[in-house]
């Protein structure tokens, strides 16, 4: 009868065991896949996706789904999950899983994920300042014999400290090339952009923001592109996008200028950006013919929102379909203002 008794507690002890670890009041998940975990609308693959998760995203998990299943090699279950922002259904073979969410800490790395999104980092580099100057200079010498490199410092804030190279020629008033080097007074670092002719010519959020051109080729009719900058602390990184609200256009023989774009800060200082891209080859409306840039682009090609979470510090991003932003970012995106411009720079 004692036997009996033992066996009976034992089995119902394991079931309480075995019951309890599948409650998720207390279960938190990261993201452990490089490439970035996609967010489903529902337990499976043949859900739509809502968003791809960066690796080292974490958050709650509400709910396991289904049975133990094999993707990619991967064994796991779907399981709903809860971020700051987001709510969907991920597959747990690309996860780590724990019950207590400080032990899933953030490790300090390079933000590899940055460039599925649209995003890049600049370049870090050991090199001191006049180095790269002279590496800036050379670039260009082989297009022009005579060129003279000019630094100057434009603008500090409390972890960075910003100087321009800029390049003229004694022969040619209209010469000017320009880049900028980023000095990171915290890890000792300089910070310098991928594409060498980039000109900033606006400051927003106390110089966390930047807002420049770049130039793609040398002595070309090409047209330049937005480029906006953040600076984080341990990390610089850009999108191309404008600073200011833009309305899409396009030339009167329907060549492209620019897109829809907006660019707003919420209330928890998190950057939500909507751009849309036209089709300026279709069905243009044309005004004022005479008018460059007076014709307005009726096809959409793409509708998107980015979410930049933590712009400053360690900045997370997530883009979305526009019929697929969850309802708190589209309400906050709603709410949120217009960046604060601090500086121009001429």
């Amino acid at each position: 009868m004692k036997k009996n008794t033992i066996i009976i507690i034992l089995f119902f002890l394991t079931l309480f065991v075995s019951c309890n670890f599948f409650k998720t009041e207390s279960k938190y998940f990261e993201v452990t896949a490089k490439s970035g975990l996609i967010l489903r609308k529902g337990p499976g693959q043949n859900f739509e996706k809502i968003t791809t998760l960066p690796i080292k995203t974490s958050g709650k998990i509400i709910k396991f789904h289904g049975d133990t299943i094999k993707i990619q090699g991967k064994t796991g279950r779907w399981i709903e999950v809860e971020t700051d922002y987001l709510k969907g259904f991920l597959f747990s073979g690309f996860l780590i899983i724990h019950n207590h969410s400080d032990f899933l800490e953030e490790k300090e790395e390079e933000f590899s994920q940055f460039d599925q999104n649209g995003i890049v980092n600049f370049i870090k580099s050991n090199k001191s300042q006049e180095e790269l100057g002279h590496l800036f200079l050379s670039s260009y010498k082989k297009y022009e014999k005579e060129l003279d490199l000019n630094t100057k410092t434009i603008f500090k804030t409390d972890i960075y400290t910003v100087s321009m190279f800029s390049l003229t020629s004694p022969k040619d008033p209209y010469t000017n090339y320009q880049s900028i080097v980023l000095w990171n007074q915290k890890n000792q670092s300089n910070y310098v952009p991928e594409g060498d002719n980039l000109h900033i010519t606006l400051l927003a959020e106390n110089s966390k923001i930047f807002y420049g051109t770049t130039y793609e080729c040398y002595e070309c009719c090409a047209m330049p592109s937005n480029l906006l900058g953040f600076l984080a602390e341990e990390n610089v990184y850009a999108i191309e996008a404008p600073l200011n609200d833009t309305e899409a256009f396009c030339g009167v023989d329907g060549e492209y200028y620019d897109d829809f774009s907006q660019l707003r800060i919420t209330k928890n200082n998190d950057i939500i950006i909507h751009r849309i891209s036209y089709d300026c080859d279709f069905n243009l409306k044309c005004p004022n013919m005479d008018t460059e840039g007076g014709c307005k682009p009726s096809k959409r090609i793409s509708d998107e929102y980015t979410l930049i979470q933590n712009p400053f510090k360690k900045p997370k991003v997530f883009k979305f379909e526009s019929k697929n932003v969850p309802g708190n970012i589209l309400a906050d995106f709603k709410n949120a203002r217009k960046p604060k411009i601090n500086l121009e720079i001429k």
